[in-house]
């Protein structure tokens, strides 16, 4: 099966020699390199193409248009040929087995449409300094949509036809564009993530997650917004699933969940997830921005209900203590 990897390069690109020699050294053979440029460096373009002509690998190299990351994944994505799509970013590593691990997971389930690793996060020079912890099977992650992106970027395949199905990556998101795709592209089929680490992730003061963090966050609110009604209907509808609930879903302003999902948050192996979980809604509500009682906009509220929904007894007692603290915090989350 043909893997595109579609790396954009951006700048100076300081790592992107060891990305693209990461991408020659995998174990598994079918492999397209796509490249695309945007407003790269003349020397790091250079050296991308010398390294691309000693190097065995089919490769294609494109100059985006159009400025920024999502015009770029979206025309390195549209010449590429490979039935699944891998990506990487320019300052980041991939495992020697990791495109044959996936395309395996693919091979064994044909709804499987989004694949994801774990990741070991690495320094500008090359330290271990952490490993992530994301969610491993459909439910949980379409669980974590409601707050935050369960699935890294750099470590997915995905595959093609889906994306183009979904339109891609939208101009509105960038920045949180892959959060934005992995919750479009999660109602046509199974979203997951590996347990084994084969990404390398580098974080740096380069980052413009790193540079931009309070925009970062920003942003994955709107697409949490933007999207509500798939990451309610989907989280939700798959949790009530999974707990054998029969429940109906509705839009969260209506949302009335059966008695037995009450019952299913008093369970002990799950009861301090529950509260840790309605506790972190509340405070997301209590620090929405503009807010002046936790009840001061409507992401307070939708925050509000999910921490309820979760764990009624701890939120009540929270929401108490909310009303006796006098001064609330507004800045933005």
């Amino acid at each position: 099966m043909l893997v595109s990897v579609v790396i954009p390069i951006h700048g100076e690109a300081p790592w992107v020699i060891e990305s693209l020699e990461s991408v020659a050294n995998q174990n598994h053979s079918n492999i397209e390199l796509v490249i695309v440029f945007d407003r790269v460096s003349k020397r790091t373009e250079l050296l991308v193409l010398e390294f691309c002509k000693s190097s065995t690998l089919r490769f294609k190299i494109e100059k985006s248009s159009e400025p920024g990351i999502v015009a770029a994944l979206n025309l390195g994505v549209g010449i590429s040929n490979g039935e699944l799509i891998a990506r990487l970013d320019s300052d980041d590593v991939m495992a020697t087995e990791r495109l044959t691990l996936q395309t395996e997971e693919f091979l064994k389930d044909t709804n499987l449409v989004i694949l994801g690793t774990q990741v070991t996060y690495i320094s500008s020079s090359n330290e271990l300094i952490g490993q992530s912890l994301y969610p491993l099977t459909d439910a949980d992650v379409r669980f974590q949509f409601m707050y935050r992106n369960p699935v890294a970027h750099p470590s997915v395949v995905f595959k093609r036809d889906v994306f183009l199905k979904v339109g891609g990556y939208r101009q509105f998101s960038e920045g949180a564009e892959d959060y934005d795709l992995w919750i479009r592209m999660s109602q046509h089929g199974v979203i997951r993530n590996l347990s084994r680490s084969l990404t390398f992730y580098r974080r740096s003061s380069r980052q413009v997650t790193t540079i931009n963090y309070s925009k970062q966050i920003h942003l994955d609110s709107v697409v949490r917004i933007e999207n509500q009604d798939a990451i309610f209907s989907s989280s939700i509808g798959t949790f009530l699933r999974q707990e054998e609930i029969e429940s109906p879903i509705v839009p969260i302003g209506l949302c009335k969940f059966h008695r037995e999902l009450l019952d299913a948050t008093k369970k002990k192996s799950r009861r301090n997830y529950y509260k840790l979980t309605s506790s972190n809604f509340l405070n997301k509500a209590l620090r929405s921005r503009k807010a002046k009682s936790p009840f001061g906009n409507l992401r307070s509220i939708v925050f509000i209900i999910l921490a309820f929904l979760l764990s009624p007894d701890n939120s009540s007692r929270l929401i108490m203590s909310m009303y006796r603290i006098k001064k609330y915090s507004t800045h933005e989350i």
